[in-house]
């Protein structure tokens, strides 16, 4: 049994690669890999650095960017509820700047949340969906493929099996 220390720095551990590339778009520094320093602060803890990370002044067109690398580190450290909360914040974001490409992408994160770590198929059905639209009016197939195959698995999931071999087939 690991109490919850130990649990952050197993956590942080297995997490090393990700928290490198966060602290390196941040432009925070790392101490041995594992503790991380922000001017003017004491050593943080992962939750600490992600609340400040947040709330660091950045360029207001790579805040949607920095949420999403903490949305990422946060679904990697398990904590599901927040790394949604953070993409759907660079969801609204990114829709804010009509970057219509990084809103479609933000939907197959929510969707991968929703289906993948939450088993919430009809909310990540409604994302993958809306990612789908974003896709097809982009003309892009390679994602377009891919959000049906998401779609498919959460139909097939939900019992749904004509519906997801439809969306299986036009896959292909």
């Amino acid at each position: 049994f690991m109490g919850p220390e130990g649990r952050e720095q197993h956590q942080l551990a297995l997490l090393r690669p990700d928290l490198h590339i966060l602290i390196e778009k941040l432009g925070l520094t790392a101490r041995s890999g594992d503790i991380v320093q922000i001017p003017d602060r004491d050593q943080l803890t992962l939750t600490e650095l992600v609340t400040a990370a947040v709330d660091m002044p950045v360029i207001e067109l790579t805040r949607p960017i920095a949420l999403d690398l903490i949305a990422n580190v946060l679904e990697r450290a398990f904590d599901y509820d927040d790394a949604l909360a953070r993409f759907k914040s660079a969801l609204t974001l990114n829709r804010s700047f009509q970057k219509n490409e990084l809103v479609a992408a933000q939907y197959m994160n929510i969707g991968r949340i929703y289906d993948m770590r939450m088993s919430r198929y009809g909310a990540a059905l409604n994302a993958f969906g809306k990612a789908l639209t974003i896709f097809e009016e982009k003309g892009d197939e390679i994602e377009t493929a891919r959000a049906l195959i998401d779609i498919g698995r959460c139909r097939r999931l939900l019992g749904n099996f004509p519906e997801a071999e439809k969306s299986y087939a036009r896959a292909q």
